[in-house]
């Protein structure tokens, strides 16, 4: 099975570096619109070499946005799956990226990963749950095929460590660079290893070679 995993193109909230879900997302702007442009023609054309089976999305309007033109071009729906989504904030969506920051550095227990940084927030640890279930449903109904799954940081650095095995606090000793509409490809193949069991291959990592000049302007903040 195949896995192209894509952040969306960029959005007002990344203007604004604020932390929106989605209630308060307010879409992509007009640069993110083009470069969802961008990415659909490149899809496209793969599509002919490498047929595109489904395409996932998140709830929220600027992963939506970006994801329903790229659906189009392929003649496909987008499709949702719940555990495919992005991380719950509670209080602290609509706050500012940089104040989260100070949050967590000035209160050392809000850096667990089984501590919510605000109320009515889910945990590292919960979310990244999630996104295993997610994962492992996908893996099984559409085992053999080439899926697009589209969402944000959040969803791609969790898939990351649940692919790779890394432990629940990797991310505070690391940290993957994701630009709007970087691809990131993975193969799920049998293990050589141990019969029975499937290994993760990492083929590529955020690709934005459909995007040029003004389009591929780096964006990249904490979340989003």
């Amino acid at each position: 099975m195949r896995l192209t995993l894509i952040r969306h193109a960029e959005a007002v909230s990344n203007i604004e570096r604020t932390i929106r879900g989605e209630k308060t997302c307010a879409g992509l702007t007009e640069r993110g619109r083009e470069q969802a442009l961008h990415l659909a023609t490149r899809l496209r054309a793969e599509h002919h070499r490498e047929p595109i089976s489904a395409v996932y999305s998140t709830r929220v309007a600027r992963v939506r946005e970006t994801a329903e033109p790229v659906a189009r071009r392929l003649g496909l729906e987008v499709e949702f799956l719940e555990p495919w989504r992005y991380h719950q904030y509670g209080a602290a969506e609509g706050m500012p990226w940089t104040a989260l920051r100070r949050l967590r550095w000035e209160n050392p227990l809000l850096q667990r990963r089984d501590v919510p940084v605000a109320a009515g927030a889910e945990t590292r640890d919960r979310y990244r749950a999630s996104i295993r279930v997610a994962l492992e449903r996908l893996v099984e109904t559409h085992a053999g095929q080439h899926v697009v799954l589209f969402g944000s940081v959040e969803n791609i650095t969790a898939s990351a460590e649940v692919l790779l095995g890394l432990s629940a606090d990797a991310r505070t000793r690391t940290k993957m660079v994701i630009d709007h509409t970087g691809i990131t490809r993975w193969c799920i193949e049998p293990s050589p290893w141990a019969a029975g069991t499937r290994r993760a291959v990492l083929i590529a990592h955020n690709d934005t070679g459909h995007l040029s000049g003004d389009l591929a302007l780096h964006c990249r903040e904490l979340g989003g």
